[in-house]
């Protein structure tokens, strides 16, 4: 259905499943989400058991990226749990984490117990984890996902308005409905990983804190400013787990262990 929250309808579903059936005609192993990323973020939970239809009853693993990983990881979990559970299919948690100081210690063991729970309920469901505290993904991450409604190309231009930069700073200040990665953990956690303008390859490997004093910037006008200019190119790597959290994980023995790289270009 596009960049955007427009409902799926009849013909979308058509379209969803063909692809997922002649994928695993292909020989896939399963089906991975992004629920944390446009346009995945868009789906509701109804749509999402909809969309997944052709795996019911068929064993095929789904693995994703929970819709949240800070502040609603709990919920998302029970999203997850509530998908497995209507698809009778089993489910993969990717990269099990908790963002952010205030959820640390905490949501995490909560999670373990949970899915524990659903497993003697009949719900298949698995997680993997990383061995390390940092995640790696892309900067527009940071940004509320109803920004990227319309795609890139759009939210470079938008980043650019003032009205727009407005807005989206307030809901950065006190937003907690979504992922909001510069409050969980402070731009004094957030890495410029990667950039494309030979003008900006200075950045890389600096904090948008580092860089915004470089450039004597307000981080957030810092971020936008990067972002619009970078056509959205940017690559992050932030420093959002406990070292608790992730031995917890890893020593739960239906945790598997993955390194969540990217493929070079």
């Amino acid at each position: 259905a596009g960049f955007g929250v427009q409902r799926l309808e009849k013909e979308h579903y058509r379209k969803i499943h063909r692809a997922i059936e002649r994928a695993l005609a292909d020989g896939a192993f399963g089906v991975s989400l992004g629920l944390g990323y446009a346009p995945e973020c868009f789906y509701t939970t109804e749509e999402l058991v909809e969309a997944l239809a052709p795996l019911s009853n068929s064993g095929i693993p789904i693995t994703v990226h929970m819709r949240q990983e800070g502040s609603g990881v709990e919920q998302a979990l029970e999203e997850m749990i509530a998908v497995g559970k209507a698809l009778r299919t089993p489910v993969e948690i990717s990269h099990l984490k908790s963002i952010g100081k205030t959820n640390w210690r905490r949501s995490t063991p909560n999670m373990l117990r949970r899915m524990e729970l659903a497993r003697e309920e009949g719900v298949e469901i698995y997680c993997d984890a990383y061995p390390y505290t940092a995640g790696s993904t892309q900067l527009i991450h940071i940004l509320p996902p109803e920004c990227q409604e319309g795609g890139l190309g759009v939210l470079s231009e938008n980043l650019r308005e003032p009205s727009f930069r407005a807005h989206i700073r307030h809901r950065m200040e006190t937003g907690s409905d979504f992922e909001n990665i510069s409050l969980l953990v402070g731009w004094e956690n957030i890495v410029a990983s990667s950039v494309t303008l030979p003008q900006h390859k200075c950045f890389e490997g600096k904090t948008i804190a580092q860089i915004a004093a470089m450039e004597q910037k307000d981080p957030f006008d810092c971020a936008f400013d990067l972002l619009a200019d970078e056509h959205c190119a940017v690559s992050m790597i932030d420093f959002i787990t406990a070292e608790e959290d992730i031995e917890a994980i890893l020593r739960d023995e239906t945790t598997c262990v993955i390194s969540d790289s990217t493929y070079p270009t």
